[in-house]
């Protein structure tokens, strides 16, 4: 301030001769201004640099979404015996959800949802190398699916920070002799519809992924009359929150399942998803994913009307 005054001196005045009040009043007034005007351009400028490094963060993560994007099915497969879809509206850009589908050869498929701990960019990686952890093992071969996540728990385990882990639920179908093979590494139960009625829950056989050195668990079977329909949740859905603070709740999800279980799959789909959308009302707080899988008459069988898979992804619901 006092350099500002000094910088402003009146002119017209004998080096001898005092200020005047008025002239003390008037580079006071001036040097405020002055002082407001360069912290005014500072203050701009760091604001403009902060809304270019804004810019840039959210590109990237519009390059992170992207990329995920890519990583989920674009569609599910269509195969004889088989219906599948499965979709993912995630509460932030990116996130820790997975599914696939993976044809094994022979008619059989394997198909999975994954729910990676935590959120935003750092569970999107590792749902990233939880996918390529999982496709390698498949790539090479794999044979039972509780082996097979024994080696893939050692792989993401090595490469994940201690407290990361994923709950995950893989199943292997075979439409020849209609047996679906599981594992369920402490996710949801899923819910299985039976054609004739019968409701049931696929619970937990084994541990998280990648919490623990040693993955302890054994893989479990069953059989899927054509009809018989599963459907694989993550908690965002059964722990959706309404604006009362309720919970969906998992005997929810059983009910929504088992009262559409006539509906053709891509269509069971969006409508448990709507359901669990109006529930939860305006705010989204977790990660929506769910994935449908039903056996099928044998082609040439008669089907009571021909279905279609779809997988999608972002929100924009199922096709």
């Amino acid at each position: 301030m006092r350099a500002l005054c000094t910088m402003m001196a009146p002119g017209g005045r004998q080096p001898e001769e005092p200020y005047s009040g008025e002239d003390v009043r008037l580079l006071t007034v001036v040097s405020l201004q002055s002082a407001l005007t360069v912290q005014t351009i500072c203050l701009s400028e760091e604001m403009a640099a902060r809304i270019e490094a804004e810019r840039r963060a959210e590109h990237e993560v519009e390059i992170a979404k992207e990329v995920q994007r890519q990583l989920l099915p674009a569609a599910a497969p269509a195969l004889p015996g088989f219906a599948c879809a499965g979709d993912c509206i995630q509460a932030k850009s990116v996130g820790g959800d997975y599914y696939d589908f993976i044809e094994l050869g022979g008619g059989r498929i394997a198909f999975l949802l994954a729910d990676v701990s935590g959120k935003g960019i750092a569970a999107a990686l590792l749902m990233a190398n939880l996918q390529a952890t999982l496709r390698s093992q498949y790539a090479g071969g794999a044979d039972d699916p509780a082996r097979m996540l024994e080696r893939a728990n050692r792989l993401f385990f090595a490469s994940t920070p201690g407290n990361r882990y994923a709950t995950l639920f893989l199943a292997e179908f075979d439409p020849a002799t209609r047996e679906l093979r599981y594992v369920n590494c402490g996710h949801v139960a899923p819910v299985l519809a039976r054609a004739g009625g019968g409701v049931e829950t696929l619970d937990a056989t084994g541990t998280v992924i990648g919490l623990f050195d040693d993955w302890f668990g054994d893989s479990a079977a069953t059989v899927l009359e054509p009809g018989d329909t599963l459907v694989v949740c993550r908690d965002g859905v059964t722990e959706a929150l309404s604006d009362d603070e309720e919970e969906y709740g998992e005997d929810r999800f059983r009910d929504a399942v088992a009262a559409r279980r006539g509906l053709p799959v891509p269509e069971l789909l969006a409508a448990v998803q709507t359901e669990v959308q109006q529930f939860a009302g305006a705010v989204q707080s977790d990660d929506l994913t769910l994935l449908v899988a039903r056996a099928t008459p044998p082609a040439g069988e008669a089907a009571g009307g021909a279905e279609g898979g779809a997988a999608t992804s972002s929100g924009e619901g199922v096709r």
